[in-house]
């Protein structure tokens, strides 16, 4: 990321820059709507937009461990390999739910937190929900035998019920947090700056990631004066069950803080309204703005927007099936191991489910190594270019899952691995970039939240699908294939809806940025121009028609 100006800015975890806190002047005794990327900001350090972006990193590190340990713990739990993928519904469900609710709320928030902003309430308590249900999902084991299961049983149901729906409520915290923390970075950062606010974001989840999967592949459990207080006659060294408690403790430390630092450099403008006449045509004009049907007119509407969602959409499916059966995959087909720990090769298991958490720990750094690159090749490709770049190399790598897993090669099967790091990373920031600059300011939080729908229907599919499909085919390798496929097709789509000169490029340039507020915006924030309005409002009274694509 290229550092921004030098000025005198405070440290990370600070007051952020700008002035009365990086937001508008004071109007008629309140302050007025957040500051948008078309106001005179003052420039972000790349410290401070990392410090921003630490909650990415926090959460990060609870998918790593999801993707690390998920659906090999719950197959040592005693779960079918067939069923294993239904234990992944709870992401797109949650995700499906959580994030589009959270993004809608805090678009409007005005509750009794609103002092704070519109995003941190919302930050702080999705927060507590991924802190408290770590601890359960660490802790599931011996919960499970106080609730019923045998302490040394080789199915323990009420422990793997226990640990899925941890997971699902972690999932709804963490999906909480993001959607607000990638709302909050749209809202503080100036428009020239979102791709380096996002590259940041991203390059704090590679660290997140890469942390999570070290900590998921590590005996951790063995370290001195960790075995006492962590194994139980229930939840022992065998099977990793002591180590997934530690990895626990060490996510819910890591979110906590790392939130912490979020909501401290990132300020936000006090949400007060003001007494004046206008004031109720301006919560009318938000509340019309903020109608399910606004925010589907504005996806139909733009087709940078809906090239966006779409890409999305089928990227997702190759990406999805990665991070179910990546670990999986080496586990099993390229180390030759059995999850059953009655098993004679269930040694070779553990070997290769660590082997798989350490290759994935230069994964997420290489995804966080080459995020300081996105702006010059962004110079050269355009944010086209870019995405295309990543969809193909996505395809290729899929596609070469089936050359890795003929050569049985341990050493391939660890490059494979940590290669779609950079991948990773292209589409982590250029679908958030994109829709931060392009979209309405009044519809940021609803808007990233529904591209998380696009997200998390791959996942549902593959979820209620994926494990019949795996069991059916013998080879993880099937969904690798599929992946490869349709990555391919995201490409052309990428293609045929993006082209040079729609002013994607440069948010500055964009038809949806508004160069000035809109006159109900006084002393209320979120009210944007008359441009917005009719790419978001009269598109609905116009029968949503679509602009030709």
């Amino acid at each position: 990321m290229r550092p921004g100006p030098i000025h005198n800015y405070p440290q990370p975890c600070q007051k952020a820059p700008g002035n009365d806190m990086g937001f508008g002047p004071v109007v008629g005794g309140t302050k007025a709507r957040p500051r948008r990327a078309s106001d005179d900001q003052q420039a972000w350090t790349s410290a401070q937009l990392l410090a921003l972006a630490a909650s990415h990193g926090g959460v990060s590190l609870g998918f790593g461990l999801q993707y690390a340990l998920l659906t090999p713990f719950v197959m040592e739990l005693g779960v079918p390999k067939r069923w294993a993928s239904f234990l992944w519904l709870g992401g797109p469900l949650t995700g499906m739910l959580v994030q589009p609710l959270v993004g809608k709320l805090s678009d409007s928030y005005r509750g009794r937190w609103a002092h704070f902003g519109r995003r941190r309430p919302f930050i702080v308590g999705s927060t507590l929900v991924t802190a408290l249900t770590s601890i359960v999902v660490g802790n599931c084991v011996d919960l499970g035998v106080l609730i019923g299961d045998a302490p040394q049983s080789a199915v323990r149901v009420h422990a793997a019920v226990l640990f899925t729906l941890g997971f699902w409520a972690l999932d709804a915290g963490n999906n909480g947090v993001i959607v607000s923390s990638r709302a909050l970075l749209v809202d503080v950062v100036p428009g020239a700056q979102r791709l380096q606010a996002f590259s940041a974001a991203t390059l704090a989840s590679g660290l997140g990631l890469a942390l999570g999967y070290l900590v998921g592949g590590l005996p951790l459990s063995n370290l001195p004066g960790l075995r006492q207080l962590v194994c139980t006659q229930a939840c022992g060294a065998a099977g990793g069950c002591a180590d997934i408690r530690v990895a626990f403790i060490v996510a819910l430390l890591v979110v906590v803080a790392s939130t912490a630092c979020t909501v401290s450099i990132g300020h936000e403008a006090p949400v007060k309204v003001t007494e004046d006449d206008d004031d109720e045509e301006s919560r009318k004009l938000v509340s019309r703005n903020q109608d399910a049907r606004s925010v589907i007119g504005v996806i139909l509407g733009d087709r940078v927007i809906l090239a966006v969602f779409c890409v999305s959409l089928l990227t997702w499916f190759g990406w999805i099936a990665t991070q179910i059966f990546q670990s999986h995959f080496l586990a099993e087909e390229i180390y030759g191991g059995s999850p059953d720990q009655s098993s004679a090769r269930n040694s070779l298991y553990v070997d290769g489910m660590r082997a798989a958490s350490l290759s994935l720990v230069v994964n997420a750094l290489l995804m966080s190594a080459s995020t300081m690159s996105f702006e010059a090749v962004r110079a050269r490709l355009g944010d086209r270019g870019l995405w295309m770049l990543g969809l193909e190399s996505t395809s290729f790598l899929l596609g070469l899952s089936i050359l890795v897993r003929a050569t049985k090669s341990r050493p391939a099967a660890w490059l494979w691995l940590a290669s779609l790091g950079p991948p990773y990373a292209i589409q982590l920031t250029l679908p958030y970039t994109i829709l931060g600059s392009r979209a309405p300011q009044e519809l940021q939080g609803q808007l990233q939240g529904y591209l998380n729908v696009a997200v998390c229907f791959p996942q549902l599919v593959l979820s209620l699908f994926g494990g019949q499909i795996v069991a059916w085919a013998g080879s993880d390798t099937v969904l690798f294939a599929f992946g490869s496929v349709v990555n391919f097709f995201a490409a052309i789509v990428c293609w045929r809806l993006l082209r040079p000169g729609d002013g994607f490029d440069h948010s500055e340039k964009t038809p949806l940025q508004a160069p000035a507020a809109h006159p109900l915006g006084k002393g209320f924030p979120g009210i944007q121009s008359e441009v917005i309005r009719k790419r978001g409002i009269d598109i609905i009274q116009n029968k949503g028609e679509m602009l030709d694509l």
